[in-house]
């Protein structure tokens, strides 16, 4: 039962990292176009100004970089914790440290788009800021895996 959990375990650490293997913060181009798409008719349903525009571009790339520096700390990490598991002699201590390590990240992550969402609030009018409310609610519908359907 130990060695069949043992197993378990580590292959969903070791795949994670397969799993994630744009973590470093790039995605594929098909993706990027996508993305930059869907910014773009955001923009269009907004009705935004040229300076709406130009704050929400500035908030945009300095939460890539930020986003970008996270997810190569994770991949760092989570690389760290499958040699970890590989080794013969498993120290606890180090692959607790980096489970910690990587649940801090995944928090920054969440906290920083929490702040991005706060800056757009700042930037966009009462009605824009619902609208775009809406138009991101309905994106969660729709990318959402586990929908009932």
């Amino acid at each position: 039962m130990k060695r069949a959990l043992t197993a378990v375990c580590l292959s969903m650490v070791l795949a994670a990292p397969m799993a994630h293997a744009k973590m470093d913060g790039g995605m594929s181009h098909e993706r990027g176009m996508r993305m930059e798409k869907r910014i773009d008719e955001m923009f269009s349903q907004l009705d935004l100004t040229a300076e709406q525009k130009k704050l929400i571009e500035a908030n945009r790339a300095k939460n890539k970089e930020s986003r970008r520096a996270i997810m190569q700390e994770m991949k760092n990490s989570m690389k760290a914790t499958g040699d970890e598991l590989k080794k013969t002699d498993l120290d606890m201590a180090k692959i607790t440290a980096l489970h910690e390590e990587q649940k801090k990240l995944f928090n920054k992550m969440s906290d920083d788009r929490f702040k991005s969402v706060l800056e757009v609030r700042k930037i966009l009018t009462k009605e824009q800021f619902i609208k775009f409310l809406e138009m991101m609610e309905k994106r969660v519908k729709h990318d959402n895996p586990f929908k009932e359907q």
